[in-house]
């Protein structure tokens, strides 16, 4: 009798010290996602944030290490009650934040945020859902450019990934791309659509005419 209760004590410690060791876990991986973002990034927002998407520059950037890196995350402002998106900058010595997404050419649902990297640029943004119809595959931007025979050289697009997408801009284009005369948003029906002949490739277009003087957009 005696070394039935010793056993079922012993068993009941286990299941408790299990319970407790998981219940640990679930608090540091929780503790550890909001801590993921620097505080300061997260000024003027409730401490819950989540990380969207993390772009590393070395992929395409002549200058930059393994280790930088542009990360987008979200949360809920103090002020205003609505959803922000912010991106910031990393790497092993260094974090600053390069501002919100907003829309800032004028097309609901598209939010974006002009990144100037030293000799380099980009266009990082974000596409919500409901903006077009249809599964999100591909965003396309469009340069000013008056011969209109390099088209094609006056644009750049970016595959859409959890909404999420990143156009880089070499230091040989940099002065190219201060001004803006097209935006379109393709989705996958609208791509086979334009595949077969029967409409545009693009489920929302935006044309600038005059063009749409972006340089004090980079930040």
């Amino acid at each position: 009798m005696k070394n039935k209760k010793q056993t079922i004590l012993f068993s009941t410690i286990l299941i408790l010290l299990a319970i407790c060791c998981l219940t640990s876990s679930c608090l540091w991986m929780a503790f550890s996602h909001t801590e993921a973002i620097p505080d300061e990034m997260r000024a003027g927002l409730y401490p819950e944030t989540e990380v969207m998407g993390r772009f590393q520059l070395s992929d395409w950037s002549s200058w930059a290490s393994d280790d930088a890196w542009l990360v987008v995350f979200s949360g809920i402002s103090l002020e205003t009650g609505t959803a922000e998106r912010r991106v910031y900058y990393h790497d092993k010595s260094h974090v600053y934040l390069i501002g919100p997404l907003a829309e800032e050419l004028g097309i609901n649902g598209l939010e974006t945020v002009f990144v100037e990297l030293f000799d380099e640029r980009a266009i990082v943004g974000w596409v919500s859902s409901d903006c077009v119809t249809g599964k999100l595959k591909t965003v396309v931007f469009g340069r000013y450019e008056p011969d209109s025979s390099r088209w094609l050289e006056a644009q750049k697009s970016s595959t859409i990934e959890d909404n999420l997408f990143i156009v880089p801009i070499s230091a040989a284009e940099y002065y190219q791309w201060d001004s803006l005369s097209f935006v379109g948003i393709e989705t996958k029906e609208s791509f086979s659509r334009g595949l077969d002949g029967q409409s545009s490739y693009y489920a929302l277009e935006r044309k600038f005419a005059p063009p749409l003087d972006i340089s004090g957009l980079y930040r």
